[in-house]
């Protein structure tokens, strides 16, 4: 039996998961929650087999917390709950250890299949996101936000999201002075001089989807 814990803010779509998680024999959920609670019970030692993290908001901090867990837990299999219009970073999670990529558009049955590998260690993501994984490697297609350290890139996407400087460094648990610091570090590597250059770079690498989703995800549609 797999245990699974899911990890996010999106409750509706963790609400979705959890009843296609439930409905196989193989696997079952022992846990779900926001980053803290989430946080604090795996520092309880109530470890997940596999541990499925939300990363359609919030995207820096799921980004760091992902890097500090496999530091510090690396048999614990994660999967990354994106948006398809997050190509920018799918490199940078495989990196840090990711073993697998979702999108809210997997259908149940590649969703399942793809939970069961990642449970075995193995690599598994959708095909549509191994395309655009694909595509990143191409001549003139590589964004100037792989620059990043793990850390910096962790402080951009909070400034993208809206987050303010003091929310950031509490978040990180660090001084102000220090997210300053990466701040205009990242200005530095990215070329930009203010948060709306910033966004506007974002905004041209793909990590701001400016659509609106009108249809419901087919993640859902067989609890319609």
């Amino acid at each position: 039996m797999v245990q699974i814990m899911l990890l996010g803010q999106q409750h509706l779509w963790l609400c979705g998961l959890i009843q296609m998680i439930k409905s196989h024999p193989r696997l079952t959920v022992m846990g779900q929650g926001g980053f803290e609670s989430i946080g604090a019970r795996i520092a309880r030692g109530e470890y997940p087999q596999l541990l499925i993290i939300d990363l359609t908001c919030e995207v820096g901090r799921g980004l760091g917390m992902i890097d500090r867990l496999r530091k510090t837990l690396p048999e614990i299999s994660i999967a990354g709950l994106v948006k398809p219009s997050s190509q920018p970073i799918l490199q940078r999670l495989i990196d840090i250890g990711v073993k697998g990529l979702i999108t809210p558009s997997t259908d149940e049955e590649e969703f399942i299949n793809l939970l069961l590998r990642i449970a075995r260690q193995e690599h598994a993501i959708t095909a549509a996101l191994a395309q655009a994984l694909a595509a990143q490697q191409l001549p003139g297609q590589v964004s100037d936000f792989q620059s990043l350290t793990t850390r910096e890139m962790e402080v951009a996407l909070s400034l993208i999201e809206g987050k303010r400087m003091p929310a950031i460094a509490r978040q990180l648990k660090v001084s102000p002075k220090t997210v300053a610091t990466y701040k205009y570090r990242i200005y530095d590597k990215l070329n930009v001089d203010t948060e709306v250059a910033l966004l506007k770079l974002a905004i041209r690498f793909g990590l701001i989807d400016l659509e609106t989703e009108v249809s419901q995800p087919s993640l859902f549609r067989s609890l319609a």
